[in-house]
């Protein structure tokens, strides 16, 4: 799990929602963007499941804790939020963790 200081708030999560850049691929949507301000905190990382396709808070933050160990811990100078577009199996969370791993090395 990730420090919650490397954690974005709401106030800036709906903010890179609504203005960040988008990328996806078939199990994700990544959406970031460069920080403006230059008071604010530079990096910050959020990772959110839908409840459609998992209603079980358990299974919701299983994958979340899943998805925080596969980000690299390199330091990247974006907000990024990544977002779980359907349903993943047991057997492919492999390649979700390759999926992120790489989308964040390539910011």
């Amino acid at each position: 799990m990730l420090p919650k200081k490397n954690r974005l708030t709401t106030e800036e999560f709906k903010d890179v929602f609504k203005k960040g850049k988008r990328y996806s691929t078939t199990s994700l949507l990544c959406v970031y963007m460069n920080e403006e301000k230059k008071n604010a905190k530079k990096t910050g990382i959020s990772v959110s499941v839908t409840k459609k396709h998992y209603p079980r808070a358990v299974d919701r933050n299983r994958l979340r804790r899943l998805i925080y160990n596969c980000i690299p811990p390199i330091q990247i100078q974006k907000k990024v939020i990544i977002l779980l577009r359907n349903k993943v199996l047991p057997k492919e969370e492999d390649i979700l963790c390759k999926e992120v791993s790489s989308f964040i090395r390539s910011l």
